[in-house]
């Protein structure tokens, strides 16, 4: 990494690698966001960010777009994420790096640092789309927030910011305002140039000295206090909320400590803040575990706040029947991480830990998409933090981590986690009897004085295995030369594909599929299969209950997760090579001696209750169910969304019976994508799935019989009114789509895909935004052929849902029509070669498809054809295909909007 200043006060980072290839990310960061907006205008640092876009008198940026476009630049402004707290991101994506589209993208970046233009017109357009965007964010968290911060932080502009970001002003602001915004933040001591990718250092600095040097160096006003103080005694709040459909507490505790790693002591004080959000993480999840909490899921983190301050909270939601309980249960467990001694395994284990997610996180800062990378580089920036290399930042933890004991990580947890000037939040239903804030206090204060008895932590690591597995034969080798793949057949059924990727280095990835599941369920099964995701989520056997797994696991790193969908169970592993065959070992158990833990299950359904009570408050979720009841005929229910009465419905004893037989009988295709050679990858799934029962092999025509489902036909036309207090209303339009068999087809459709997503943007923001945001996809099928679908959603006001359905509508028409223009056709076509491109270079992509390449019938060749046939097909096929496709007949559109809920808002109730 190459940081420094120019002479005018703007700073530049540069990370020259060269993953993927061929592809650099630049931004400009201006530290100048929400936190800097003027009390009378919320948002305007947005709308100014909008403005960059937006024509007006004497500035014009359409001609430099459209030329950096035509070369391939991707412009990232999506949505709020581009104007934070504390800064402004302008983020263009290079998928060429020629000196001509550099300094193209550069020369509209200084454009943006000291060249724009305002007008009122730009100005009511910018701040139409601005209130949309915040529209669409509209929901829960938002009303939390607004409950929470005010109080939290009395008095404080960064609470009056968390909360603004909902509270656009209806009229725009000023053409003086955004001016002197402008003028008095946009300054090179606040401005950084990042770039990320695929570059050589030197004369790209070069470039942005003469581009961006000749910047006059001037003042900007002082920097706003953010009036966030240290807790200092223990204070209560109560939150409820009629759409809030689990009883929560959180406990907080704020300081004073500015983020750093200058120093040792900043480092050391990095580690041991580390070591006591995990000796509390691990408190909570044994507790949970174990049911001697009420914990239906916990969280440990901490946050950075304005003022130098940092955040740490730990947060329970509860299977309780009252808040007391969940608060009481949370004081208690951190009481206990705070209090109980660890043993020196425990210890060892402990730091272990920590120092194998500082490793995972300094490995994903080498493959990390550049977008990403380039925003840790501004945040860095914004608050002063110095990036060590990943190798230099591993290297360090590992020599601060040998001079801390024991004595240090309770006095860390006690020092991090101060009860004695805690924030205590207690979260529940509007039906719930509230508390004052006084009695929540009282409550936590009442838990906090106790101290639970514990004897020392003492690890119990024991082998997983009681002897070594029966390694398998390979029965039979096929080589794909082109794409890199060896698949080998073991002689118990299994099959194994194998990558060999370098980067990361050190790493791999591994992906189980255990086909069937979810897709050979009836009406009397329905739901089994999801149900036994709790599995993977608390991996249990006959012979080791939960904890015993997590703390056999602990200090390894290697993953695993487990998910469910329409035809298979997909289990990943990712870690060190080192630590895989843990890992398959694991998995390997799981997959001879399943047991479905009864605590787990029991929080299992109730936090699926929970999420599916809410989701009926949610548009696009409704939106979603309404899509599938009208397609799908009635006596299937297999590919619908669960209910409530499908979870409540759901034995412990008909999971457990169904994961027994699914794992005992169901073909198995196996990828193995990192940093190891074909014989020692091929040879670790043999010494480990190899000695699995034997087992059909994977075929292309598995389940076929499974597969037919009849489609409802005709038109959809549905307007669903939902009891919400939300503020937007959901807009979906489209058409079935094709199988994913058909591949030009779907290519075609990719293509128009990426097209009708641009004129949507246009379309719908003429004469003032309509919508907050919008998402073309196209989903082809795989699991169940006929049931493609290809739709453009948007979220919007209520009252302009329908207006917005028949624009929609009209952009289909004119698609149908006359299909893309040339530049379209290009524009789409350079998207859709660099998502490609990414994606022939992602370890993770090359994992995920190589374990259905038999069971969905693409071998990895028909994946690298993937750009010759993008080429292929012409605007005219684009546009017969969307034509053959769109129709009255086959025409969907979906509007689901909330009623007023004016008696909700009068009713819900405010912290006291």
């Amino acid at each position: 990494m190459s940081t420094g200043t120019l002479r005018n006060g703007m700073g530049y980072l540069l990370v020259p690698r060269d993953h993927p290839s061929g592809e650099l990310t630049l931004e400009l960061v201006v530290r100048a966001g929400r936190f800097h907006d003027p009390d009378e205008s919320p948002g305007l640092s947005r709308v100014v960010q909008r403005c960059a876009y937006e024509s007006a008198e004497g500035y014009d940026p359409s001609a430099v777009l459209a030329r950096m476009q035509a070369q391939g630049v991707e412009i990232e402004d999506r949505f709020l994420d581009a104007t934070m707290m504390r800064m402004t991101r302008y983020t263009l994506r290079l998928r060429s790096v020629d000196d001509e589209t550099v300094a193209l993208c550069l020369g509209f970046l200084r454009q943006v640092a000291d060249g724009l233009s305002f007008d009122d017109p730009g100005i009511a357009r910018a701040t139409a789309m601005v209130r949309e965007e915040h529209r669409a964010v509209s929901g829960l968290g938002r009303r939390i927030n607004e409950q929470v911060m005010p109080r939290l932080f009395p008095d404080s502009r960064f609470a009056d910011r968390m909360v603004a970001i909902g509270a656009l002003v209806e009229a725009p602001p000023s053409l003086h305002d955004v001016r002197a915004f402008y003028d008095a933040w946009y300054v090179p001591e606040r401005m950084a140039l990042v770039a990320v990718g695929d570059c050589d250092a030197a004369p790209l600095l070069d470039e942005i000295r003469t581009v961006f040097g000749d910047l006059v160096r001037q003042s900007s006003p002082p920097e706003p206090e953010a009036g966030v103080q240290p807790t200092s005694d223990v204070t209560g709040l109560a939150v409820a909320d009629p759409e809030l459909g689990v009883r929560a507490s959180q406990l907080i505790v704020v300081d004073h400590v500015k983020e750093s790693r200058r120093t040792e002591a900043d480092l050391r004080r990095e580690v041991l803040e580390r070591l006591a959000l995990e000796r509390v993480r691990m408190a909570l999840v044994e507790a949970m575990d174990s049911g001697r909490a009420p914990f239906q899921s916990v969280s440990v983190d901490v946050a950075w706040l304005p003022g130098n301050c940092r955040m740490t909270f730990a947060q329970a939601s509860g299977l309780a029947s009252t808040w007391e309980e969940v608060q009481a249960a949370l004081v208690r467990e951190v009481r206990r991480a705070q209090t109980q001694p660890l043993g020196e395994g425990m210890l060892q284990s402990l730091t272990r830990t920590v120092l194998v997610d500082v490793a995972r996180q300094a490995q994903r800062r080498r493959t990390m998409d550049g977008g990403e990378l380039a925003l840790r580089c501004a945040e860095a920036f914004d608050s002063g933090l110095v990036l060590m290399a990943p190798d230099e930042h591993v290297k360090r933890t590992m020599q601060v981590l040998q001079d801390i004991d024991e004595q240090d990580i309770r006095e860390a947890v006690m020092l991090t986690f101060d009860l004695s000037r805690a924030a205590c939040i207690a979260m529940m239903p509007t039906t719930d009897v509230q508390p004052t804030g006084a009695e929540v206090a009282a409550a936590f204060r009442r838990a906090a004085v106790e101290t639970p008895h514990s004897p020392v932590m003492e690890l119990a690591r024991a082998p997983l295995l009681d002897a070594p597995l029966a390694p398998g034969r390979v029965t039979q080798l096929l080589a794909h030369p082109r794409a890199g793949v060896v698949t080998a057949w073991l002689d118990n059924g299994v099959v194994v594909h194998h990558r060999q990727a370098t980067s990361p280095p050190g790493r791999a990835r591994i992906v189980i599929t255990l086909t069937g599941g979810q897709i050979e369920e009836q009406a009397e099964t329905r739901g089994l299969t999801q149900h036994a995701s709790v599995l993977w989520e608390a991996p249990a056997t006959r012979r080791h209950a939960v904890a015993d797994i997590r703390q056999s696991m602990r200090g390894h790193d290697v993953t695993l997760r487990g998910r469910t969908e329409e035809d298979r169970v997909r289990l990943e592993l990712e870690g060190s090579i080192e630590d895989l065959e843990a890992g398959l070992e694991l998995a390997y158990l799981l997959l001879t001696e399943p047991v479905i833990d009864d605590g787990a299950f029991e929080r299992w359904q109730a936090s699926q209750e929970s999420l599916l009570e809410m989701r009926r408050f949610l548009p696009a979720s409704v939106m979603v169910r309404a899509l599938w009841n009208r397609l799908l005929p009635p006596f299937d229910t297999r590919p619908r969304p669960l209910t409530v009465d499908d979870v409540r419905a759901t034995p412990l004893h008909a999971v457990q019976e169904w994961i027994e037989l699914l794992v005992s009988c169901a073909p198995i295709e196996v990828a193995v994508v990192g940093d190891l050679g074909r014989e020692e990858g091929i040879d670790l799934v043999r010494r480990t799935l190899g000695a699995l029962p034997p087992r059909a092999r994977v075929t292309a025509d598995l389940h076929d019989d499974l597969r037919v489902v009849e489609r409802r036909r005709g038109p959809v036309n549905e307007t669903v009114v939902i009891d919400s207090m939300s503020e937007h209303a959901s807009v979906l339009v489209g058409f079935p789509g094709v199988d994913a068999s058909d591949r030009r087809a779907r290519v075609a459709l990719d293509l128009a895909a990426q097209v009708l997503r641009g004129r949507l943007d246009d379309t719908l923001r003429e004469g003032g935004s309509l919508v907050g945001a919008v998402q073309v996809q196209n989903a082809p099928a795989a699991s169940y052929p006929g049931f493609g679908l290809f739709v453009a959603t948007a979220t919007t006001a209520p009252d302009q849902a329908d207006a917005v359905a028949e624009r929609m509508i009209g952009a289909y028409e004119r698609l149908a029509t006359s299909g893309p223009t040339a530049q379209e056709l290009n524009l789409a076509r350079l998207a859709l070669a660099a998502r490609w491109k990414r994606a022939s270079s992602d370890s993770a992509e090359w994992a995920d498809l190589l374990s259905t390449s038999i069971y969905h019938d693409h071998p990895p060749e028909l994946f690298l054809s993937e750009p010759e046939l993008l080429d292929a097909v012409s605007g005219d096929e684009v546009r017969d295909t969307v034509r053959s496709l769109w129709g009255e007949d086959t025409r969907i559109r979906i509007v689901v909007k909330p009623q007023a809920m004016d008696l909700a808002r009068e009713q819900q109730q405010r912290p006291r």
